[in-house]
């Protein structure tokens, strides 16, 4: 599975270096895009729809914590914040947003490889969960039936009738 990645950096510098230089598909990533403000990131991550956005805060036009509060309502993905600033303030509304990480800059390829390897194991976890799901609804739809036919066979008296006739079908291969 690649990770799409998405980076919205407003320091041109910063932003192509990450874009460039860090071994992306060695991490099992592709950046699929960048830009260099909130809105235009805005408008970006709700067309490209990426799997992880990467953003630093403090940005002109809408900074990356409006921005990922807009792109939310949305939508779900994984989120990174990157910033310069070491501020409780903006830990706490990265929390709030469910940041998956909280990293400073200059940016640490080695923690970086490390988040993104998290990421890829959490996300095969919830793809592995989806296929599932479908199994275990029906399979709990089941047990809830087969628990009402074992209370109605108690109230009716005939549980052990209701025991004997499982166990045959059971045994028959029904």
């Amino acid at each position: 599975m690649i990770l799409r990645v998405f980076i919205v950096e407003d320091e041109e510098m910063i932003r192509k270096g990450l874009v460039h230089t860090i071994n992306w598909a060695g991490m099992g990533c592709l950046v699929v895009g960048s830009a260099a403000d909130g809105r235009s990131g805005l408008s970006s991550i709700l067309q490209k729809r990426p799997d992880v956005v990467i953003t630093d805060i403090r940005m002109p036009e809408m900074d990356g914590l409006e921005m990922l509060e807009r792109a939310l309502a949305v939508y779900s993905f994984r989120i990174i914040l990157l910033t310069s600033y070491a501020d409780f303030d903006y830990a706490r509304r990265a929390i709030s947003l469910r940041a998956c990480d909280y990293l400073l800059k200059p940016l640490d390829e080695e923690k970086l490889a490390s988040l993104m390897s998290r990421i890829h194991s959490e996300e095969e976890t919830a793809k592995q969960m989806r296929r599932l799901m479908p199994l275990l609804n029906g399979t709990c739809k089941s047990a809830s039936l087969m628990m009402e036919e074992i209370r109605e066979a108690i109230e009716a008296g005939r549980y052990k009738e209701y025991k004997e006739e499982k166990l045959r079908r059971m045994a028959e291969g029904e």
